[in-house]
């Protein structure tokens, strides 16, 4: 009977150690899971640092762009201005040479109308 009582104690201590070495293992998984986890995390923090600032350039490279467009040289920007106030001249011109006899006409008839 001795015999069978010491198998006993054996297969318990061999059930001990193996919920032993499977927690070890589990621990080792859940460490793992912790450091994949955190190496997953720097990764996307440093791909939307990355994204970030390459939005960052690109709008500030817009910007760039279109303030370049608008502040060239003062005689590019008066030669600009010149051109749209000839433009402006001559379409005024017209429209006084088209509304000429009309203008004249009215203007007589109110200065001789007789009241």
């Amino acid at each position: 009977m001795a015999a069978v009582g010491q198998n006993w104690d054996e297969q318990g201590k061999r059930g001990i150690q193996l919920l032993f070495d499977a927690e070890q293992e589990a621990a080792k998984i859940v460490e793992e899971a912790k450091q994949n986890r955190v190496t997953l995390l720097r990764t996307a923090k440093d791909e939307a640092e990355k994204e970030a600032r390459e939005y960052r350039e690109r709008l500030e490279a817009e910007y760039q762009s279109e303030v370049a467009k608008y502040s060239g040289s003062d005689s590019e920007h008066f030669s600009d201005l010149d051109k749209k106030r000839e433009a402006l001249l001559a379409k005024m011109q017209k429209d006084v040479a088209a509304h000429e006899a009309e203008v004249i006409d009215l203007l007589l008839q109110y200065a001789f109308k007789i009241e």
